[in-house]
């Protein structure tokens, strides 16, 4: 369940700070929920020029590094399944979080491809539709109401950002 948060610090999934978010990476859990400092990977393999492969890290440090790694996980699991039940989170990590993470990680992947005609389509259709029930309201209602219509400018703008994303997807794509 927690390898995720190694592989994917990007991770939201389990968010469980109020505020400001946080960051998920294993070492910062650990340290925020268990009160444990782990060494980190760069500790292990060093940095820059003198950083070297994790195969060539010593055998006794390799193997002290991944079952702590496999202690913490378990800890924050335990831990993170008991806030699950009392926050009543457990469906909705089950039954919504878990589903949709292979969608996510396809549309990460491959990236979106809006259809700017289509959304234009829309916003007319919904534009028309407003205005039709605005009518029907001014005659049942005998008042007038204002219009709650973006403007021409906001419109224009939000279909160009589909535009670049459009034309940004596509590119993507090719490669």
């Amino acid at each position: 369940m927690l390898f995720s948060l190694r592989a994917s610090p990007r991770t939201h999934c389990c968010n469980l700070t109020a505020g400001k978010p946080k960051p998920h990476d294993l070492d910062s859990l650990a340290l925020r929920h268990l009160g444990v400092k782990t060494a980190s990977y760069a500790e292990i393999v060093g940095k820059g020029a003198k950083q070297i492969r994790f195969d060539q890290v010593d055998l006794a440090t390799a193997t002290h590094y991944a079952a702590e790694n496999a202690d913490i996980i378990l800890q924050l699991q335990a831990l993170i399944a008991q806030i699950k039940m009392q926050g009543r989170l457990d469906a909705v990590y089950r039954d919504i979080e878990l589903p949709a993470r292979q969608v996510l990680y396809i549309m990460e992947r491959n990236g979106v491809l809006i259809d700017s005609a289509s959304w234009r389509d829309k916003a007319a259709n919904w534009a028309k539709n407003s205005l039709i029930l605005k009518r029907r309201h001014t005659r049942r209602r005998g008042s007038h109401l204002t219009s709650t219509r973006p403007s021409k400018s906001r419109k224009s703008c939000s279909i160009n950002s589909a535009c670049r994303l459009r034309k940004n997807a596509q590119r993507h794509a090719l490669h």
